[in-house]
């Protein structure tokens, strides 16, 4: 029988790390995935964000790609107008 597993057997085997999120352009650029328009613009607005407001963004691509592959049948957004017009704060 197999036992369970303890909070001492995973320091053993694991090492958790508390790290800054990276919250870049260039990692919104690549997980926004759509690289069409004006880059400079887009970064423009990003660097305008707080970094709460980044996170958000940044969670929220994955969402709106889905919602759009799935749900509808819109095109995405350039980046630019999607920062712009905060469409990461819509709900997916």
């Amino acid at each position: 029988m197999r036992k369970p597993w303890r909070s001492d057997d995973f320091k053993k085997y694991f090492v958790i790390k508390k790290v800054a999120p990276d919250l870049s352009f260039e990692a919104f650029w690549e997980a926004y995935a759509y690289k069409v328009g004006k880059k400079e613009r887009a970064q423009k607005l990003w660097e305008g964000l707080s970094d709460p407001d980044k996170a958000l963004a940044l969670s929220a691509c994955p969402k709106y790609r889905y919602y759009l592959s799935t749900k509808t049948n819109m095109e995405q957004a350039y980046a630019e107008t999607w920062l712009r017009n905060r469409r990461f704060e819509d709900q997916y």
